[in-house]
């Protein structure tokens, strides 16, 4: 039986996933490195591959027309492993590669050369590598070209995905908004304002955040996060629930992007003044490196100006503060907005 992933590998897993790049077609931008790489370094062959659980797959090959191969056999499983670069002078003499199908079969590599792509959270997701089929090295300014060309895939990566970011925040409001109309099937759907639903009802602080604690907890991103409420009781009255709804799970996805787990509270649900003020916490040890402490890189991301436009709508606002274990939420809306 094979054993599962460990928690590094399943969350450099995930984080390959999310960039999209498997099994998608041939693309200039890359071509074009692989293509430079095996100029500058002087080597018949070059690639750029991406490494998920069971396969190495060439999103980008010269010199060579295999489109994958098993993960066992690979060399740049092993180049995802390190923190510069990995060279192989000769396979053929090298315990771990001499049986690969790359060395025994075609194209028969005696050199290798790779350096790992590492997303903005570290994770190595593959390899830009040159190879030769004649035993090989690479001196200092080879080496530094390479690097240099592995940080430029690596910038691809992040504008491809930050486009396709961009491209799903419809999408991505969509499937919210019709998430909530099955978990609510109740609302009142006649009145629609800039693509949102906008219908209300009379709900207590109790129904409410018990509503909001079960659809956060089945929400998919959640599974990382313990969800506990810990809100002010008050009375019944008439709250945008949709639009509620929508904002806390945007929230939601937000705590997911800056932490890697953690406990979300529901600290503050309070009515004053015909004024709704919600305040979440959330506990972590594991913020993620370029959130620690960095406010101003809290409020670019795309579930925040989601939640943004909703609050608007309704004169209210958002704002957060950031300690080293804690990150606070704090929005308001005004119930007697038009």
């Amino acid at each position: 039986m094979k054993n599962p992933p460990s928690p590094l590998e399943r969350k450099r897993l995930d984080e390959l996933l999310a960039y999209g790049i498997m099994d998608t077609p041939p693309e200039e931008e890359f071509d074009s490195i692989v293509e430079l790489a095996a100029t500058i370094c002087k080597a018949p062959i070059a690639a750029i591959s991406f490494v998920d659980g069971d396969r190495q797959w060439f999103k980008s090959r010269y010199g060579f027309d295999i489109p994958h191969m098993e993960r066992s056999h690979s060399f740049c499983t092993h180049t995802i492993r390190e923190e510069e670069i990995f060279i192989v002078k000769d396979a053929q003499d090298h315990e771990l590669f001499r049986d690969s199908p790359l060395v025994a079969g075609r194209p028969g590599i005696r050199f290798y050369a790779g350096v790992p792509l590492r997303s903005h959270r570290g994770h190595a997701l593959g390899a830009l590598c040159v190879m030769d089929t004649e035993p090989a090295d690479l001196d200092t300014s080879h080496r530094k070209a390479l690097k240099v060309l592995g940080e430029q895939v690596t910038r691809l990566l992040e504008n491809r995905r930050g486009s396709t970011d961009a491209g799903k925040t419809m999408d991505i409001q969509r499937h919210l908004l019709e998430w909530g109309k099955l978990q609510h099937p109740q609302t009142n759907q006649a009145d629609r304002t800039g693509g949102v639903q906008t219908g209300s009802r009379t709900v207590g602080s109790v129904e409410l955040a018990g509503q909001l604690l079960k659809t956060m907890r089945s929400f998919p991103c959640a599974t990382r996060f313990s969800i506990v409420d810990m809100h002010r009781e008050f009375d019944p009255c008439l709250l945008p629930e949709h639009e509620l709804d929508f904002i806390m799970k945007c929230m939601l996805l937000w705590f997911c992007e800056v932490a890697e787990e953690g406990t979300i509270m529901i600290d503050e649900l309070v009515v004053k003044d015909g004024t709704l003020m919600v305040k979440l916490q959330l506990h972590s040890r594991k913020f993620l490196p370029e959130f620690q402490g960095k406010i101003e890189k809290l409020t670019d991301n795309l579930y925040i100006t989601l939640a943004g436009d909703i609050l608007r709508k309704f004169h209210g606002d958002l704002w957060m503060k950031m300690s080293p274990d804690r990150l606070e939420a704090s929005f308001r809306m005004d119930l007697n907005a038009p």
